[in-house]
């Protein structure tokens, strides 16, 4: 990335892109009617985040990586009252970390074409992730 004013936008971007939690179990509190399904209190349901992430609703041309992208209301770090209480400490790691790596390495590239996940199917994370030098 030749321009590390862009390092935010990227990282939200790719929260949205390639969400690591991709979902959760929940329990329907009241009785709820979304999108012409009714849902009743005590029901269990499947939080699908990654699927959410790419719903065209909300995110138009959602398989497209666009770091400009507005607005930036991804399901990364969930939602509401189950919002992950260490986003903005996330964030900010994320941000030093690559302000960093650029500064020592101002371009690099992945070194494997296809990746390797790991077995899960809550979370999502290459298992091995190789860089080099650009």
């Amino acid at each position: 990335m030749a321009d590390p004013a862009l390092i935010s936008d990227a990282m939200e971007e790719s929260l949205r892109f390639n969400t690591s939690a991709q979902r959760f179990k929940r329990t329907i509190m009241v009785d709820t009617d979304l999108h012409g399904q009714t849902m009743k209190a005590g029901e269990p349901v499947m939080l699908v985040y990654g699927s959410a992430n790419r719903d065209e609703r909300m995110f138009p041309e959602p398989d497209l990586y666009d770091i400009t992208r507005r607005p930036k209301r991804h399901l990364g770090f969930g939602g509401g009252v189950h919002s992950c209480l260490g986003a903005m400490l996330a964030r900010v790691a994320c941000q030093v970390v690559f302000e960093e790596l650029l500064a020592a390495v101002p371009e690099f590239e992945r070194v494997d074409e296809k990746l390797s996940w790991v077995p899960s199917s809550n979370f999502r994370s290459p298992q091995i992730l190789r860089l080099r030098k650009g």
